[in-house]
């Protein structure tokens, strides 16, 4: 994914052709909304494990485009909050279409989880129960991103609307994982 930042924004998606040391060459679907000398965001990977980086567009020929790059890549996380490892089973609940989906959580923050599923639910609407630590709690969330291939999803759910008492288990259960990276740390 290529972003055009700045007073005309646009963007344009395709493929990793080859990388060097200050240069990326990208297969672009489509056309670029953009002209050489123009200042873009190149953003590589699968969400929940994606790198971006400031470029520079060279040229284009074809379907290939060509960016110096700026500033090396680094790590590039939307959902904002610090995620800490967490392996519990839970089912994603579509409220589209009222299917479950067992699966298992892989991380969770203040703001989302991922979730590991077999098959990827219809909708964006979603419901997780969790039982962790003794409590339970049924979050709204929001699918916000999937990666992976049939028999293997990744959903990347941001929490959508949560209600005092949702809110208190996750911060109990965040808190909870932290103290635990923390005493790993000391150690």
């Amino acid at each position: 994914m290529i972003w055009r930042t700045g007073s005309s924004p646009g963007a344009a998606s395709g493929r990793l052709r080859t990388i060097s040391g200050e240069g990326v060459a990208l297969h672009i679907d489509g056309d670029l909304p953009w002209q050489p000398e123009t200042e873009v965001l190149v953003v590589l990977g699968e969400i929940g494990h994606r790198q971006v980086a400031r470029a520079r567009h060279v040229m284009s020929r074809g379907s290939i485009a060509v960016f110096n790059l700026l500033t090396h890549f680094r790590p590039f996380d939307l959902r904002g909050q610090t995620r800490y490892p967490l392996f519990a089973t839970t089912e994603v609940r579509s409220l589209a279409v009222q299917s479950r989906h067992p699966g298992r959580v892989l991380d969770i923050s203040l703001g989302g989880l991922a979730v590991e599923v077999a098959t990827n639910p219809l909708g964006k609407q979603v419901e997780v129960p969790l039982h962790i630590h003794g409590f339970k709690a049924t979050l709204p969330c929001e699918i916000v991103g999937v990666a992976g291939e049939e028999g293997h999803f990744i959903l990347h759910l941001k929490f959508a609307s949560l209600t005092p008492p949702q809110q208190a288990f996750i911060r109990h259960v965040v808190d909870h994982l932290q103290c635990e990276a923390a005493l790993q740390h000391a150690s």
